[in-house]
């Protein structure tokens, strides 16, 4: 009973067991299926990089258009200042755009953490739903081996109360066999006794009649003794 109780549970774990990594599998498809995964994380990131860098080559090609054109435009003094207005508007524009690129750079890095997180949380929800079948896994074991300790607490108390039982029941028969032979034997003294007595009567009897019988002899013997003294 023992072995199949084993097995049965060892059946019941490894089905278990499947189940819960076919769920895993499933909430783990369903939820990839819903965020974005690393390596598509990592493309944006790289085409974004790529169009950044295909930016600022245009903005530097523009850079040295705009350095050519001052040079040029710093020949006359109407020229060169607009050229130093011009140059005004652009650190604006320069100082602009670097706080935009550092804006993206805070939303992508706020993206990334976000994935980051939400990774981290299932990975977070894993290790509890883990902790959480492990514990009932152990609880489960705990209270099998408090079962099989009880049943073989019972067993045992039960095995007591037979042989104690048993050993009542031979007391029992010891006792009345005990009566039973010491009745026997006094039934054998008594019937002992009554057959010694019957002896011992007839005894008496038989003695009394050889007695009586010898009497008579002696007193015929005496009789004849006369009778031929008178002759």
């Amino acid at each position: 009973m023992k072995k199949r109780h084993e097995s049965d549970l060892q059946n019941r774990r490894s089905k278990l067991a499947v189940r819960l990594a076919n769920e895993d599998k499933i909430f783990e498809a369903e939820f990839l299926a819903s965020l974005e995964t690393p390596e598509q994380v990592r493309a944006k990131m790289a085409e974004r990089l790529s169009t950044l860098k295909g930016n600022r080559e245009q903005e530097r090609l523009a850079v040295v258009n705009q350095a050519l054109d001052r040079k040029f435009k710093m020949e006359t003094d109407e020229l060169r200042k607009e050229e130093t207005n011009f140059m005004v508007a652009g650190c604006n524009i320069e100082r602009e755009k670097q706080l935009m690129d550092k804006k993206s750079r805070i939303e992508q890095n706020i993206v990334e953490e976000q994935v980051y997180a939400k990774l981290w949380m299932l990975d977070q929800e894993k290790k509890v739903q883990r902790e959480h079948r492990e514990a009932q896994e152990k609880r489960h074991k705990i209270q099998e081996t408090v079962n099989i300790l009880t049943w073989q607490a019972d067993s045992r108390a039960q095995a007591v109360n037979q042989l104690q039982e048993q050993k009542l029941r031979e007391q029992e028969m010891l006792k009345t066999q005990w009566s039973q032979e010491i009745s026997a034997d006094k039934e054998q003294e008594k019937q002992k006794f009554i057959l010694n007595r019957e002896r011992n009567l007839e005894l008496i009897a038989h003695n009394a009649a050889e007695k009586e019988l010898r009497n008579v002899q002696i007193s015929h013997d005496k009789l004849r003794d006369k009778e031929l003294l008178a002759v």
